[in-house]
């Protein structure tokens, strides 16, 4: 993890998304961790030959392999890191760069399961499950590299990501009004009752980006703060983010 900007904390970010110093930092990691294995001399070049007579590879090759190693490796501790079950319902909005036009898109988000539970057909499909865990925010989303990190300014958790059409940009939000059903302390009295399925179908009768905005903040709230925590980082600055429960 490292400060890109005074306000975005980076959580994850693969190869494509570092700046050069981290490239080189990374390169030269992988570099020490092979070094020992295959017995280069330190200025040796990325073209040199390695290996045994019968697999024998150029050490840009090898160094290319321990680069992905290592932040696969990475990856899998941010994964345990943010193992946080949440308490509403969590959702990704995304603004996607398609090659013709900009697009507005949300998706309660899911994970992945080795093979479907034997009980519980109604929540599963195809292997995916409906899922609240904050590391979720850390899966790749329809992109080739990504930045994740902790907006310090608005305690969101967002991505940044590219792919051959451009660059997309993803914000993780959790929808809080959910539990305000008949008999919840919480439910002030007259108030509407809105659950995921309402909320979606007023995404989906917004006109304008600043509608949809407007509606995504007044129906959910930032997930950084457990992210702040975890890390040790500072609180955000702005009052959206501690929104009314």
């Amino acid at each position: 993890m490292s400060d890109t900007a005074e306000h975005k904390l980076t959580i994850f970010k693969t190869f494509g998304m570092m700046s050069l110093a981290e490239m080189n930092s990374l390169r030269d990691e992988a570099r020490e961790r092979l070094k020992e294995e295959h017995g280069f001399d330190e200025n040796a070049t990325d073209d040199q030959v390695v290996g045994c007579r019968f697999c024998r590879t150029t050490l840009g090759e090898l160094l290319d392999k321990e680069q992905y190693a290592i932040e696969a490796f990475d990856l899998d501790c941010e994964r345990a890191n943010l193992d946080k079950e949440l308490e509403g319902t969590l959702y990704l909005f995304a603004d996607l760069g398609r090659w013709n036009r900009r697009q507005r898109y949300h998706e309660r988000l899911t994970k992945t399961l080795d093979k479907p539970h034997p009980t519980r057909p109604p929540k599963w499909s195809n292997g995916w499950i409906l899922s609240d865990n904050l590391n979720l925010v850390l899966e790749p989303i329809a992109v080739d590299e990504r930045h994740v990190y902790y907006d310090a300014t608005d305690g969101n958790i967002r991505t940044e990501g590219i792919h051959h059409d451009g660059r997309n940009n993803y914000l993780f939000r959790e929808f809080f009004r959910c539990p305000f059903k008949d008999g919840d302390a919480r439910r002030q009295e007259g108030e509407e009752v809105v659950d995921e399925r309402a909320f979606e179908e007023m995404l989906f009768a917004t006109k304008t980006d600043a509608e949809w905005m407007a509606t995504i903040m007044d129906y959910t709230k930032p997930i950084g703060h457990h992210a702040a925590s975890i890390y040790g980082w500072p609180a955000a600055t702005e009052s959206e983010a501690v929104c009314a429960q």
